[in-house]
């Protein structure tokens, strides 16, 4: 990444932007590009060279979101086997870890936050190197890690999706502190997004 004249690794980018919270993402762009054959990122506009802009804002966070999330198209295909072993294996409903993918990454592997989440469910460095993760942009990893997270909120906050959600976006200690949905305004609206979505994965499994 390059800050000013600065370049910084990957790795140091993340650790750099960790010290923000989550739950309170920006709309930056964030620039993705080749250097020397590495993946680099950056939040400056690359001088020469083929670029992509990442996504660098959970989608479903925006609070003046124009999207329909009744009839917003749903991503049923991308990544079946994944979702549907992870989902297995933890004993999470499959359209609960798609409907945080959804919400999180709009199904990007390469979303990079500026908060430093990371890949498909948006892993902060943190939490990914707790839950065995090792490449947060590798998507079997992610969806693991991602999936095993929701399995472990889920026994915590006894299924209930409201909880799971808020927890996801805002961290259990704010869900903790406020003995139920935090009073974030992001929260609130990833919470009814995330439970609008989940209900139309149900319906399609």
């Amino acid at each position: 990444m390059i800050i000013g004249k600065k370049r910084l690794t990957i790795a140091a980018f993340l650790v750099m932007a960790v010290t923000n919270s989550h739950a309170e993402q920006t709309s930056t762009k964030i620039y993705k590009y080749q250097r020397n054959g590495i993946p680099s990122f950056s939040d400056v506009q690359p001088a020469q060279g083929p670029f992509e802009i990442v996504r660098n804002d959970c989608y479903a966070c925006k609070t003046r979101s124009t999207v329909d999330w009744q009839t917003t198209p749903l991503y049923r295909k991308p990544y079946a086997q994944q979702v549907k072993r992870e989902a297995q294996k933890y004993h999470v409903n499959e359209a609960l870890v798609r409907a945080i993918i959804h919400a999180e990454s709009h199904f990007k592997a390469d979303a990079v936050s500026k908060a430093g989440a990371v890949g498909l469910m948006q892993l902060m460095p943190k939490t990914a190197a707790q839950l065995g993760v090792v490449d947060s942009f590798n998507a079997d990893q992610n969806i693991a890690g991602g999936t095993k997270h929701l399995a472990h909120l889920m026994k915590k906050f006894k299924g209930k999706i409201t909880l799971i959600a808020a927890a996801y976006n805002a961290g259990e200690g704010a869900v903790a502190k406020y003995k139920g949905i935090p009073p974030y305004p992001e929260t609130r609206v990833y919470v009814e997004r995330v439970t609008t979505l989940y209900q139309r994965y149900l319906n399609t499994i």
